[in-house]
């Protein structure tokens, strides 16, 4: 048991530094992580849910969204074709 609790507040002592350097870095990393497809899993459905955001921002958010998700299925069937040329399979 001692040892959950060292690892939780090394890991609690450790995680306010780490979201320091991604909200104030200079070269904006924090407008980076707000396109990134993370961002949007969990705070677009809570923000909508809530009433938080106005409709051009929420239709914004879910465009973002649906974007990711086209990117992300034509990446897949990209890699998908090229793996499927590349694998061979001997014998039956």
């Amino acid at each position: 048991m001692n040892g959950i609790q060292n690892a939780r507040s090394r890991s609690r002592a450790s995680s306010p530094g780490r979201s320091f350097l991604w909200c104030s870095s200079r070269i904006g990393l924090r407008a980076i992580a707000s396109v990134l497809p993370f961002q949007s899993m969990v705070s677009t459905p809570a923000l909508t849910y809530l009433g938080t955001m106005d409709g051009p921002t929420t239709a914004l958010m879910i465009g973002i969204q649906v974007a990711w998700a086209v990117a992300l299925l034509l990446l897949g069937r990209l890699v998908w074709r090229s793996a499927v040329k590349a694998v061979t399979i001997n014998g039956g």
